[in-house]
């Protein structure tokens, strides 16, 4: 049975009927240690360089968040395309899509969360400034506090998953990040995990610390 516009959006997910391109850019082909990163870190801190705690359990988890995260993301794309190319009835494919791109999203802010541990920041964003990073924290917390957010009635009739897939954009009832955001932020992480996997020796023999803060 062919399911109606009206079906799809109203019982299934927002959107739906209209999902009809993928438009995910591919990240995991600029990090070419990707899937060693956890590996690498666990060599080099054993015959390289001794990192303190609790910073070494910090890029430890920084590392496999940024590969799963990756990794996610790239099973999404790869679940997106064989949903569009089959049929719009094929919920069970849809919603493991949209599982894979929620895992993504959680792993990535806890990532970050973990990088400002790291970093010894104080904060990632300024609350209200619409960064990519701010509606990325959104996302993650509406994801992970559903069943509040269902209980305090702040969704929209239509709203039946915490999470849904446009053609350029995740979207969530309060906010929408874009594709090409989403992998930028997947690409900054990326980037500092080819970085702390591979910690550069201490230019003071004294020094054990090799994070750059």
């Amino acid at each position: 049975m062919k399911w109606s516009s009206y079906a799809l959006n109203r019982y299934i997910a927002p959107k739906l009927a209209d999902l009809e391109r993928n438009l995910a850019p591919e990240v995991i082909s600029q990090f070419d240690q990707a899937k060693y990163w956890v590996g690498n870190f666990i060599f080099n801190s054993i015959l390289r360089v001794q990192v303190k705690e609790p910073w070494r359990k910090y890029i430890f988890n920084f590392l496999r968040c940024v590969q799963t995260a990756l990794h996610e993301y790239e099973c999404g794309r790869g679940s997106l395309d064989e949903y569009l190319a089959g049929r719009r009835e094929a919920i069970s494919r849809y919603f493991m899509t949209v599982l894979h791109f929620e895992t993504s999203v959680a792993h990535a802010y806890q990532a970050y969360m973990l990088r400002r541990n790291i970093l010894e920041k104080d904060k990632l964003f300024t609350k209200g400034d619409g960064s990519p990073l701010e509606r990325l924290n959104r996302i993650y917390n509406h994801t992970k506090h559903y069943e509040s957010v269902i209980a305090a009635g702040q969704l929209p009739d239509d709203a039946t998953i915490p999470l849904w897939i446009t053609n350029d954009s995740l979207e969530c009832s309060e906010v929408s990040l874009s594709f090409d955001e989403f992998a930028y932020l997947l690409v900054d992480l990326g980037k500092a995990a080819d970085q702390l996997s591979n910690p550069p020796l201490p230019s003071d023999p004294a020094d054990q610390t090799s994070i750059d803060k």
